[in-house]
């Protein structure tokens, strides 16, 4: 029975240190203390998962503004419509396709606009059959 009761007292522990921190948190340490810092503040978690969340934070905080040190070639008016497109088509892939950018490219914007979830493609037959028929809609009514 004593076993059993520490069991549940070092899982709620774990679970209370392990806990995915607060986007915006993270942002204000990567922000005043660089990002090096936030690796080390939650060394437990891989520095792709705590970049993507100062990332969010970010956006969060500031208002989906991109960060002074990034170079693009399109605009914040396209990034706008790259991410409304994604909800318009349901999914990232159909929007990546539309506007001629990469898939990763697209998520990064996605969560630089303060999203941490959005429409995934389905995979199934008549799913792609319709989101063939609304990516055709969608690039006659941008023509």
């Amino acid at each position: 029975m004593r076993g059993q009761h520490r069991m549940t007292g070092e899982a709620q522990i774990n679970a209370t240190i392990y806990a995915e921190p607060d986007p915006k948190k993270v942002w204000i340490i990567a922000r005043d203390y660089g990002l090096h810092a936030a690796f080390a503040r939650w060394s437990w978690m891989p520095k792709q998962a705590v970049g993507r969340l100062a990332e969010r934070g970010r956006a969060l905080t500031e208002g989906g503004r991109r960060s002074g040190n990034t170079r693009r070639t399109i605009s914040e008016a396209v990034e706008r419509e790259i991410v409304a497109a994604v909800f318009e088509l349901g999914g990232v892939s159909y929007a990546s396709k539309i506007f001629r950018v990469t898939d990763g490219f697209v998520a990064k914007l996605l969560r630089e606009h303060g999203y941490s979830t959005w429409p995934r493609a389905s995979r199934k037959p008549e799913a792609v059959a319709a989101a063939k028929a609304r990516v055709a809609a969608y690039l006659e009514a941008r023509v």
